[in-house]
């Protein structure tokens, strides 16, 4: 068809779909059924199976632009990939907890002509609790799903380790992660202007319904860091005092105005 559009996102991943969208480029969803079994290591594990989508995507829909991902988390280069059951995520979780993981995404196009373009990128996470945490920030409600946890390390004016647990969606865990990497080596005055907004532009979007886990990620590295002058016993700044009165008068309510 004339009008059909001409890139083809070879996923059925909801998220990538919604990123997707933010461009404004209009596309069709096809995601191809790929072999993906892989003795590779976790960083070239994810070029070769975006690759695989891509070209399989390829096949299906020749003349068309293919879009494909893969996505992967390693510890010490080692794919956990998919579990198989409840018992195998807890014991990924517990494999994962307080440590220092990587988060690898592949991503390949085939264009119109056959050419193949890819590329790999990779993200330092630490999750799980930190025993000896200057500050530890806990927001969110239950009752719309999203906690987040953080817990920063800071040595002089600098926050030299942050790590966070989070319960809720895919965007509160992004965000999340997101936010540790925005202040860790930053100063305290950096990370107090720390903004929801570059949350999000450092993620190159996300979908007005998930603009909210960034928001909270923003109110978790300020609970943190008035959690660590509270214990100093030092004065809060005037960037955390809001918050504070928020928190006091507000704590639990959906819909505090503040």
């Amino acid at each position: 068809m004339a009008n059909e559009p001409v890139l083809v996102l070879a996923s059925a991943s909801p998220r990538r779909r919604e990123l997707l969208a933010l461009t404004g480029i209009p596309f069709i969803i096809d995601a191809p059924q790929v072999d993906e079994h892989c003795a590779l290591g976790a960083r070239d594990a994810v070029a070769e199976l975006s690759r695989r989508k891509a070209e399989a995507g390829a096949r299906m829909h020749p003349g068309k632009v293919i879009l494909a991902s893969d996505t992967l988390v390693a510890v010490d280069d080692t794919p956990l990939g998919k579990p198989h059951d409840e018992e195998d995520a807890f014991r990924m979780l517990r494999s994962l907890s307080g440590r220092w993981h990587h988060v690898y995404t592949g991503v390949c196009v085939v264009d119109a002509r056959g050419g193949v373009h890819s590329g790999v990128d990779a993200t330092t996470v630490r999750f799980g609790e930190m025993t000896d945490a200057d500050g530890v920030g806990t927001v969110g409600n239950p009752r719309c799903g999203d906690i987040m946890r953080f817990y920063i390390k800071v040595e002089g004016d600098v926050i030299t380790d942050v790590s966070f647990k989070t319960f809720g969606c895919g965007a509160a865990v992004a965000t999340s992660s997101m936010a540790t990497e925005l202040v860790k080596g930053k100063t305290i005055q950096e990370a107090l202007a720390l903004t929801n907004k570059a949350v999000v532009e450092a993620l190159e979007g996300l979908p007005p319904q998930k603009i909210h886990c960034s928001v909270l990620a923003e109110e978790a590295v300020k609970a943190a860091l008035t959690d660590y002058y509270t214990r100093k016993g030092l004065p809060l700044p005037p960037e955390l005092q809001a918050d504070a009165a928020c928190d006091a008068c507000c704590r639990g309510d959906e819909h505090c105005a503040h």
